[in-house]
């Protein structure tokens, strides 16, 4: 299993709501704010980054939608450029995807921990 994969197999993004998609070409990354369910019995959401490190290739595959679009479920697909791996994030208006080399999850809307 990669790091890539690995990583994720920890961070249960099903039900995150995406606000906000942040780019950084000059250190390549691109960081995700979400809504994170912490519980899900409580129905309890709380604010979180999740960043993309060393990412290329970001692609949106995305109907018309109204409202923010909720990641539902990932997977990982094949091994690309320079050891990053293809990461498929589904949501309800279609699929958006990332390669990528590592992936964290940040407390916070927080676009300075992904420089961290």
């Amino acid at each position: 299993m990669d790091e890539v994969t690995a990583a994720l197999s920890d961070i249960h993004v099903h039900d995150s709501e995406l606000h906000l998609v942040i780019e950084d070409p000059l250190d390549d990354f691109i960081c995700y704010e979400i809504m994170y369910p912490e519980n899900w019995d409580e129905d309890r959401f709380e604010p979180k980054t999740l960043v993309f490190r060393n990412a290329l290739k970001h692609a949106i595959e995305e109907g018309p939608f109204h409202g923010r679009p909720t990641l539902l479920a990932w997977e990982t697909g094949r091994a690309t450029t320079e050891g990053r791996v293809l990461v498929r994030l589904d949501t309800n208006a279609g699929f958006r995807s990332v390669e990528c080399s590592e992936v964290v999850l940040h407390p916070g809307w927080d676009y300075g921990a992904a420089q961290k």
